[in-house]
This record gives structure tokens, sequence and C-alpha cells, in this order.
């Protein structure tokens, strides 16, 4: 099986190789095609010990999903599912990109500014909760699974800050060091309209398929941990990198 030691030994290689180059992964869809790519390096007696699937379409009861990574194990043919969150952030304010990153095609690639972290928080959850739920499906071969988040904006591991609005869902905070406890369910903070008294309708603001609440089955700890400095960019709130990894 996949385990959180191959998890890292792979993690720590392609960590090497961009401190070695001083860049960063270029999207979500690079830091997975690498990812995949020196796990199928990995092997056993001279032969490869893992099969990488990207994209793959699982059945959860009615529901149908596409995970990011699924790896079968060629020995045990035990599987684990790997979901990958990137997001980045290139400036403080609407000043000039402080990240230009030199290119194999000669340009400079600007890493974007992701922002709306309200809805990434979500997403990180949610696909934390519902590999969890494919995992105790026993009718789907999967054994164990990961998230594996990286991240240069801070405001994804900052603590709340007292007297500040959030406007969009407070609950789902990844705070360094916050607890998660099974049965918690963590819901988006509605507005009441005025008007009608009742919760506002916020789909159009946080889209059709965020709207159900996270409800969490296992303990969790958030847990931040450096992953890597950008050396050619002095500007120190954006250029420490840092991963969160969670075990479903």
């Amino acid at each position: 099986m996949f385990t959180k030691d191959n998890l890292n030994n792979v993690l720590e290689i392609l960590k090497n190789e961009l401190i070695k180059e001083d860049s960063v992964f270029f999207s979500e869809a690079y830091l997975q095609l690498l990812f995949a790519m020196e796990v199928l390096k990995i092997k056993e007696n001279g032969k490869p010990r893992f099969k990488c699937m990207p994209e793959y379409p699982i059945h959860l009861g009615s529901d149908k999903c596409e995970v990011d990574l699924l790896i079968q194990d060629l020995e045990t043919n035990e599987h684990t599912i790997i979901e990958f969150k990137y997001k980045t952030l290139n400036t403080e304010a609407s000043s000039k990109a402080s990240l230009s990153i030199p290119t194999v095609l000669g340009q400079n690639f600007e890493p974007k500014s992701h922002m709306a972290q309200g809805l990434g928080r979500y997403d990180v959850l949610h696909d934390l909760v519902r590999t969890r739920n494919v995992i105790n499906d026993s009718s789907i071969n999967v054994q164990n699974g990961f998230v594996v988040f990286i991240t240069n904006d801070h405001n994804y591991w900052d603590t709340l800050k007292s007297g500040k609005t959030y406007k969009y869902g407070p609950n789902f905070h990844l705070w360094d060091g916050r607890e998660l406890k099974t049965r918690d369910e963590l819901d988006w903070e509605r507005p009441i309209d005025p008007k009608t008294e009742e919760p506002k309708d916020i789909t159009n603001s946080i889209g059709k398929g965020r709207n159900s609440p996270i409800k969490i089955r296992k303990e969790y700890k958030i847990v931040w941990e450096d992953y890597y400095r950008l050396k050619r960019c002095k500007n120190d709130k954006i250029n420490l990198f840092r991963i969160l990894k969670l075990e479903a």
C-alpha cells in the first residue's frame, strides 16, 4: 500500500527539485503530474511497485466523482487516493506582482493570486471528507487516502483575528493547530435577509456544489509545515510555501 512514508518521500524529492531550480509549481495539474511521475519510479525487486491513474472516476452511492490521483499497489492490489490543492498569492495588495519565474520558453511566469480563501478552505475539507467516505464504502477497494495542500498564502494558516469580518465561512478555517472533532458539522454563516427574516441564499457566491455542510467523521489536527522558500522573491509575506498533509 502507498503509505504516509511513501507520500513524504515523494514530496521531499519534489521539494528538492524546486529548491535546486528556485522555482514553483506552475499549476495544480503540474504538481499532480510531477508527483505521479515520481511514484512510478518507485520499484521493488527491480519492478515498478505502483500504478498511477489521474482523474479517476468513482461512484460513491448515487454520486459520481473524480479523484485527483488513484494509486494501485501492483503487489497487493491495495488502492490509495490522493487529492491535491495548490493556491498561490502574488501580491498583498493591488501592487505589482512580486513573483516572476523564468521558464524554458524564455518568458517569465507570474503566479496568480487565487484569493477566495473561504472557498478554498471548503474544498480542502470537502476532499478530505469525501475521501474518508470512499474508504468507508465496502463496495470500493480503497484502503487509504491523503489530501495534500501547498500554498504561499498565509491567510490559510493564520489564526482567526478578532474583530475581522470573514465574508465566507470562518467555520472552515484551516488555522495552524486547529482540531477537527468527530461529529463536527461545519456550515456557512448565512446572513439574514431583513425582509424575510430568513437566511439568504448565497449559492451565487459560493457555487452550487458547496452548499452542503461538511460533516467530519474522524479527528484531525491541522498542522502546517514549511515546505520551501523562494529565494528570488524578497517579499517575506509570499516567498514561503507551506504544506498541509491530512490522512483521511
